[in-house]
C-alpha cells in the first residue's frame, strides 16, 4: 500500500490511499474510515503520520472529524467539484525561535538565510522563514506549505522539534543539539579560547565577558572557552566579569555602561557576539574613552560589518557558507533517507584581527 524505498513521505502516500478510496467510492459519503489506530496498523506508521494524512483530507472538505464519534467521508465523486491532490514540495522551511532577539533582521541570522538560499537554489528548492510561538502554528507552517525538510536555527523549544520528527519531516539543526537529530555547530569552546587566548598574550588580564542568552548552547559553549583560555593563562576566574545579554546591540551597550562603572575597569572585552561588542563600543566611546588605546574588543560571528566598523572589530569567524553547505547536504541525505543516522558537524572557527585589540604594556 505504501512504499518505504521512495522519497515521498508516508503521510503523502496514506493520503493519495485514502483520497483514491473516497473518489472510487470505497469510502462512501457519510461512512465513517476506520479510527487512527486501526489505520496506523494497516499502514505500519505511527498515529501520527495517519493524523497528518487525516488533517489534509479535512483541509480539501473530503472528510470531517466529529469529536467523539470518528472521521466522516463528507464528499460523493459524483456529485461534488473534484479535488487536486495535494503533492509534496520543494519548499525549505527556515524556523526561528520565538525568542525576540532572535530575527531575520539580526545581521548573522540575516546572513545565514542568504548563504542557504544560495545552497536552496543549487539543488531546485525554495527556502522561506518564520517564527514558531506554539504548537498551534506547526499545522499551518508544516502541513499546509507540505515542506520537503526544516532547518531549525538557534534554541527552539525541543518538543517542536520532536513534534515534526513524529510526521516524518526531515529536519536539521544549527546551533542547537537535540538527541538524535542532525545538528550543525559552530566550534564555540574553540573559537572562545582563540579570542581570549589572543587577549591574554597581548597582556589583558581583566577579561569581560558580555554572554549571550545564558540558557543557549552558543552562550553555555562560549562561556566554557572563555574559562578554558584564562585557565590556560593562569588568570583566575571571577563571575563578577561575565554579564549576559541577548545577542542585540542595546544589550551589550547597557551592559557595557554598567561594568564601566567597575573599579578598576576591565581592559578587555569578550563579546558573544559581534551586535553585542558593537553596542560596548558605544558605550565605552560615549564614556570618554577609546577603543583599544583604553579598552580593547572582541567580537565572535565576523559578519560584514565588522570590516568597517570604527574601530574594524577583531572577531571569531564563523563560516557561514559552509554551515549553509552542510545543513542543505544533511537535509539531502535525511529526504533520501529518513532514518540516515544523526550526526554533528563541528563547524572550524578563525580570529579574524583586525583594529579593536591592542598590545598592552
Amino acid at each position: 500500500m505504501i512504499n518505504r524505498k521512495v522519497k515521498i513521505p508516508l503521510y503523502i502516500q496514506i493520503y493519495n490511499v485514502l483520497r483514491e478510496k473516497i473518489m472510487n467510492n470505497e469510502y462512501k459519503n457519510g461512512e465513517f474510515l476506520p479510527s487512527e489506530r486501526i489505520l496506523s496498523e494497516m499502514f505500519k506508521v505511527e498515529r501520527a503520520t495517519t493524523r497528518r494524512a487525516l488533517e489534509l483530507l479535512v483541509k480539501e472538505n473530503m472528510l470531517m472529524k466529529i469529536p467523539g464519534a470518528g472521521t466522516k467521508v463528507v464528499y460523493d465523486p459524483q456529485v461534488d467539484d473534484p479535488v487536486k491532490p495535494v503533492t509534496t514540495t520543494n519548499s525549505i522551511a527556515f524556523l526561528l525561535p520565538r525568542n525576540t532577539s532572535d530575527k531575520i533582521t539580526q545581521p548573522f541570522i540575516a546572513e545565514l538565510f542568504y548563504n542557504l538560499e544560495k545552497e536552496c537554489k543549487k539543488q531546485n528548492y525554495s527556502l522561506f522563514y518564520t517564527v514558531i510561538q506554539s504548537d498551534e502554528d506547526l499545522p499551518d507552517i508544516i502541513l499546509q506549505r507540505n515542506v520537503k525538510g526544516i532547518i531549525w536555527v538557534s534554541q527552539i523549544e525541543e518538543d517542536f522539534i520532536i513534534k515534526v520528527k513524529q510526521l516524518c519531516i526531515p529536519s536539521v539543526l544549527i546551533s542547537n543539539y537535540v538527541n538524535g537529530f542532525t545538528s550543525i555547530l559552530i566550534d564555540n569552546i574553540g573559537g572562545s579560547c582563540q579570542a581570549v587566548e589572543y587577549l591574554t598574550k597581548l597582556g589583558h588580564k581583566r577579561i569581560f565577558l558580555i554572554n549571550g542568552i545564558k540558557e543557549y548552547l552558543n552562550s553555555i559553549e562560549r562561556l566554557e572557552g572563555y574559562r578554558r583560555a584564562l585557565g590556560n593563562a593562569g588568570i583566575e576566574f571571577n563571575e563578577r566579569y561575565v554579564r549576559n545579554g541577548d545577542w542585540t546591540f542595546e544589550s551589550g551597550y547597557a551592559i557595557m555602561k554598567e561594568l564601566l562603572e567597575y573599579s578598576p575597569k576591565p581592559s578587555a572585552i569578550y563579546a558573544a557576539n559581534d551586535m553585542m561588542a558593537f553596542g560596548a563600543i558605544k558605550a565605552i566611546n560615549e564614556h570618554g574613552l577609546q577603543v583599544p588605546g583604553d579598552i580593547s574588543v572582541i567580537g565572535f560571528d565576523d559578519i560584514e560589518q565588522c570590516k568597517y566598523s570604527m574601530p574594524a572589530l577583531t572577531t571569531v569567524r564563523a563560516n557561514v557558507d559552509l554551515i549553509a553547505n552542510q545543513a542543505i547536504k544533511s537535509l539531502n541525505e535525511l529526504t533520501s533517507n529518513f532514518n540516515t543516522p544523526a550526526i554533528k558537524i563541528l563547524i572550524p572557527t578563525q580570529l579574524i584581527i583586525r583594529e579593536s585589540t591592542k598590545q598592552l604594556y
